[in-house]
């Protein structure tokens, strides 16, 4: 399973399907997209700032709904500051969004990115250790909320400069994962931002396999430096060796590379699925 990449309005539609093949298209070009390629996995992301969920264009919405009614929906939540009351609060509103939208699953994150939120940088007083705890903390309290007890979360291990180290890898926020009857918490595994990152993906599936929920395939010609996405084979990403072991887990695997990196993505796909 890969990913679709559309783009329209204020939307980011990645479609993951069950055959490697990757392009990108708008909203009215996916359902058709959709409906040949046997979908199994729609993948939603929300820009910056999200704002109020009566914001967004409810037309383009009920399209999105038509076309992931027969899919499986995720939902890449906004990488905004979960560790203050802001920053939260719009996660928070997001997640709402989601669960409206009947997602199975989402993808949260224990900071904001590199580049910042809303277009700076957050300035916080607190030490790691305190950003750690508070951001575990709100983390729970999702974990916690009975609106989303149906809705699977991935924590996705993030890389980059200026992003606390225990975002970084699982080990940071392992904590909190669990899977029984109630409720599934896991790990998305995103193989650019591990690769920066310099961890062990190996070792860290082999101990966190059990509760992977999703995969971010990209690759990163960075390690130990900003958080940029490239072309597939084109970075220092163990791809093969990565893949060949996530397979494993019956997961979505969404392409996330720009737009310009998806005809060389495609082809390297094409070149090496008889080796993953």
């Amino acid at each position: 399973m890969v990913g679709i990449p559309a783009y329209r309005n204020r939307y980011l539609l990645s479609l993951g399907f069950n055959v490697p093949w990757a392009a990108v298209a708008n909203l009215d070009y996916t359902q058709k997209i959709a409906e040949e390629n046997k979908l199994k996995w729609a993948e939603l992301s929300f820009p910056w700032p999200f704002g109020k969920v009566a914001d967004f264009d409810q037309s383009v919405g009920q399209k999105v709904d038509v076309i992931v009614a027969e899919l499986n929906v995720t939902v890449h939540l906004p990488m905004a500051p979960i560790y203050i009351d802001e920053g939260f609060a719009e996660i928070m509103a997001a997640l709402e969004y989601a669960r409206i939208h009947g997602a199975n699953q989402v993808v949260v994150h224990c900071a904001d990115h590199e580049r910042g939120w809303m277009g700076r940088r957050v300035v916080s007083n607190l030490t790691e250790a305190e950003i750690q705890e508070k951001a575990l903390a709100n983390l729970e309290k999702i974990i916690l909320d009975p609106r989303y007890a149906n809705i699977t979360i991935g924590i996705e291990n993030m890389a980059g400069d200026g992003v606390p180290e225990f975002a970084k890898t699982p080990e940071g926020f392992a904590c909190l994962f669990k899977k029984d009857a109630n409720r599934t918490v896991g790990w998305c595994l995103d193989i650019a931002h591990a690769t920066n990152a310099g961890i062990d993906v190996m070792a860290l599936l082999e101990k966190y396999g059990e509760y992977l929920v999703e995969v971010h395939l990209a690759d990163t010609k960075v390690v130990n430096g900003p958080d940029k996405h490239c072309a597939l084979g084109k970075g220092k990403a163990n791809l093969i060796a990565i893949l060949s072991e996530v397979k494993r887990f019956d997961v979505p695997i969404i392409i996330e590379v720009d737009k310009n990196d998806f005809v060389p993505s495609h082809k390297w796909l094409m070149e090496n699925i008889d080796n993953i």
